[in-house]
């Protein structure tokens, strides 16, 4: 059962280093998940449960550094955003 609880933790560990790094980086999933050396899919998991939090919120579309595609731009916030659907834009 132990390993359980680090699958869990592990889990957890990489949801806070993603909060973290969009916290001080304007950066796509892909980029994002390049840096950091996470699973591409787990970092999209953490992607939509940190959206879903109120931490995390596109800010706009641009061309993705890793893939050349273009792709949404992501930054986390500390504390969830109290109004969800409020635009982020970048002065």
């Amino acid at each position: 059962m132990d390993h359980l609880k680090t699958g869990h933790s592990k889990w957890i560990t990489e949801k806070i280093k993603v909060k973290e790094y969009l916290m001080f980086n304007n950066a796509t999933a892909t980029m994002c998940a390049v840096a950091l050396k996470i699973y591409r899919p787990n970092l999209c998991r953490h992607k939509a449960e940190l959206e879903k939090e109120g931490y995390l919120k596109e800010t706009h579309k641009g061309m993705c550094k890793v893939t050349g595609f273009k792709a949404a731009y992501l930054l986390a916030f500390e504390e969830p955003l109290q109004n969800p659907q409020l635009r982020i834009e970048l002065v």
